[in-house]
């Protein structure tokens, strides 16, 4: 983490690593993929909830192979925070495809794995 402080000695600006705010963004981006399936189950047919649920599917299995395949370059540090950010790509899957199913979505433990992230 990186702190600018101005000379009077307090702080402005904090800025994280940039490994973590690349996750965080990520993990937004997944967010919102999940967060589309949950609004087309309750306004859009069939036809084109099923392509919303496809597109989020393909969405969270691209980001979580990019993720595997990353983790050889990472320090210790990342690749821990990695294994957090494929524990939210499962969690998110599993909302997905509970929608597809057709049960109401539970975003406690998808909440709890973004949170896990910061």
């Amino acid at each position: 983490m990186y702190v600018l402080a101005d000379p009077a000695g307090q702080s402005i600006v904090t800025a994280k690593d940039p490994y973590t705010l690349d996750i965080q963004n990520r993990a937004q981006m997944i967010n919102n993929a999940v967060l589309g399936v949950i609004d087309a189950q309750k306004t859009q047919p069939a036809y084109k909830f099923r392509t919303t649920y496809e597109d989020a599917v393909f969405l969270i299995r691209k980001k979580n192979l990019e993720a595997e395949q990353e983790n050889l370059k990472l320090t210790p540090d990342q690749r821990t925070l990695n294994q957090k950010y494929k524990a939210f790509l499962h969690e998110a899957y599993l909302v997905v495809d509970d929608c597809y199913s057709g049960k109401q979505a539970n975003l406690t433990k998808i909440n709890e794995a973004k949170a896990a992230l910061s």
